[in-house]
């Protein structure tokens, strides 16, 4: 039998646009919603990340009630909530590395059998009470370690299986996988706490992310990097990958936009959660379940938006659009107490939120080599490690102001962010 190196694979030079068009999901003409679909590998990767974004929505429901349920600190909550980005800010350019390096369909696997098996024993602790917050923070440190690969590598295989004017749609695409998932799982999970408690809920996550591992594993796609750094040259790898950013404006433009939402949006939205549901909105592990649930809505709507468009000429636009309209939400979620307007305007805020990232994702793989793409988006990731700065600031806000307060003034520093930004890159209005 072939090894996997040897089977026939995908690849971006194979599928044209016209292939790319599933026959079974005919779309009228100019929308190019389900365009990466055409591709068995890239199916196969959705399928992949959909299993574990199934995972990490009930890891976020179970981890969020208990932090909660265990510290009844706001503060603690958000901190906790935003743990798993902390390897991110330290370690995210060596797990880029690693992708740029090894086979990234293994790493993709490897990393999802490692979650979901971490996910195993926190249950079996919660089971047996031996788990209080501490052991919760570690087990959030220790997923966080995975997402410095896991994020690269499903970035990276995303481009080598799709050509560089379908990227948007394949992201767009990925993150509706991910937006499903965040439509039922969290209401599932609550419902599963109130029934059986949080550890054995847990056992879900593990046997999602195990199916993930199951459909990466599965994938075959043509490695198009023409070089590879060696395993040994670290540094000299991670400065190549640096240099590139500093070089290309645009590139380093759209890596610092995307710290906006890990620092500024979620830690005071999603991070904030369990403290609405708990002190705002008076309701139980089930409606916090239904408050994930129905960004994941939201998520959904925009991906398919996303997608729909195809390669999009006024991209600055709509990543500054869909800033300032998170930011309006954000001051919106602030000023209701009303559970059901709190649904409807969590739905709005995620709806946005796929025109940013998909469309930042794309932007950077479409211009990058294959042979950077890991190391690229391990940088990006490190946006992704400012999520506990904003944790932290949003947690210390809720503590003593209030979870709504602390959103309003979130909210606040997002425009003046926005406005700083588009004076050092004005290009970015403008940019295509």
């Amino acid at each position: 039998m072939s090894s996997p190196e040897h089977v026939p694979r995908d690849g971006p030079e194979k599928l044209d646009a016209r292939r790319l068009r599933l026959g079974v999901l005919r779309m009228p003409a100019g929308l190019h919603t389900f365009d990466a679909f055409g591709s068995p590998a890239f199916r196969l990767l959705f399928l992949a990340v959909s299993g574990a974004g199934g995972g990490y929505w009930i890891q976020q429901v179970v981890v969020g009630w208990l932090i909660y349920d265990v510290t009844e600190s706001p503060f603690l909550t958000s901190v906790a909530l935003g743990l798993e980005a902390v390897p991110l800010l330290i370690m995210g350019p060596f797990g880029g590395f690693l992708v740029d390096v090894l086979d990234r369909r293994k790493l993709l696997t490897g990393v999802y059998l490692y979650q979901g098996t971490l996910a195993l024993a926190l249950a079996v602790g919660v089971i047996l009470g031996y788990v209080g917050s501490g052991q919760i923070f570690a087990f959030l440190l220790l997923v966080g370690i995975s997402w410095v690969i896991t994020e690269p590598a499903r970035a990276s295989l995303t481009a080598n299986i799709v050509p560089k004017g379908g990227l948007i749609n394949a992201y767009a695409l990925s993150t509706l996988g991910w937006g499903v998932t965040r439509l039922a799982v969290p209401v599932i999970g609550g419902f599963l706490i109130n029934v059986l408690g949080g550890g054995p809920t847990l056992f879900l996550e593990a046997l999602l992310f195990y199916v993930g591992a199951i459909f990466a594993f599965s994938i075959r796609v043509r490695d198009t990097r023409t070089s590879r750094p060696k395993l040994s040259s670290v540094i000299p790898g991670l400065l190549e990958g640096a240099r590139y950013v500093k070089d290309h404006r645009v590139v380093l433009a759209l890596l610092i936009f995307g710290l906006t939402t890990p620092m500024l949006i979620f830690p005071f939205v999603t991070g904030l959660l369990p403290v609405y549901a708990a002190e705002v909105y008076n309701v139980g592990p089930t409606g916090l379940g239904l408050l994930m649930s129905i960004s994941g809505v939201g998520m959904v709507v925009g991906t398919l938006v996303v997608a729909s468009l195809g390669n999009v000429n006024y991209k600055g636009k709509l990543i500054v659009g869909s800033v300032v309209t998170a930011g309006i939400s954000m001051a919106a979620l602030s000023l209701t107490t009303s559970y059901v307007v709190g649904l409807v305007i969590l739905a709005a805020l995620n709806t946005v939120q796929p025109f940013f990232y998909t469309t930042i994702q794309g932007t950077v793989q479409s211009i990058i080599p294959d042979e950077l793409r890991g190391r690229i988006s391990g940088l990006s990731m490190v946006t992704w490690g400012a999520f506990p700065v904003g944790s932290v600031l949003a947690g210390l806000l809720a503590e003593n102001l209030g979870a709504q307060m602390a959103t309003l003034i979130g909210a606040g520093i997002l425009g003046v962010c926005l406005i700083i930004l588009l004076r050092v890159f004005d290009f970015m209005w403008r940019l295509k």
